[in-house]
């Protein structure tokens, strides 16, 4: 299961960051990047420029870990901090706005 909340945390940094967390672009350079490369770096912007919340960044940034122990164990516990991380008020902020904790 570990490796699908990989999966997801590659589609949540593209998705809000709008480029992959690995940047090769030859598919086998990037596949291997991923598996023997340093760990993706943490999302932080938008492609409108919008800060992304650390709580955000922390989940996604935990589903790419390289270790597989070290990642969320399964889809429903990233859904889970996803979703404590908006309760807390976790929103992209505008660049030049103060970031809350």
């Amino acid at each position: 299961m570990r490796s699908e909340v990989f999966q997801l945390g590659v589609l949540l940094h593209e998705i809000l960051t709008g480029h992959p967390p690995f940047a090769e672009r030859v598919l086998w350079r990037r596949l291997a990047q991923a598996i023997r490369g340093q760990p993706a770096p943490r999302a932080v912007w938008t492609p409108e420029g919008e800060r992304i919340p650390a709580a955000l960044a922390d989940i996604i940034e935990r589903a790419l870990a390289k270790a597989p122990e070290e990642r969320l164990p399964n889809a429903v516990e990233l859904l889970e901090g996803w979703r404590a991380a908006w309760r807390r008020g976790a929103r992209p902020v505008r660049a030049g706005e103060p970031v809350r904790p």
